[in-house]
């Protein structure tokens, strides 16, 4: 059974308009912050945001990476010290 959700033209002409709606209003409000005199400080303050975003995800890949080295290691290690602690087997063992 599949179930298919129409749209009506009329609901996404309204998510289209309040979008717009949304962005006018935002625009309304920063303009005249971007193109005042304290405009170079927000740019500022802005390109340090994004750095400092890329370094926070620079740092979670390096970490995401030494811990799967590190849980990779553990796994070699476990299996073969698991391998490593097996008793002889019969025919090894000596006889008296």
């Amino acid at each position: 059974m599949h179930f298919v959700m129409e749209i009506s033209p009329a609901y996404e002409n309204s998510i289209g308009a309040s979008s717009r709606h949304l962005w006018t209003r935002f625009w309304a409000i920063a303009k005249p912050y971007w193109f005042s005199r304290d405009k170079w400080m927000a740019v500022g303050l802005l390109v340090l945001l994004i750095l400092l975003l890329l370094g926070q995800t620079e740092t979670n890949v390096l970490f995401n990476q030494q811990s799967g080295e590190f849980t990779s290691a553990l796994a070699a290690k476990v299996i073969y010290s698991s391998h490593s602690r097996r008793a002889p087997s019969a025919s090894a063992q000596s006889v008296p």
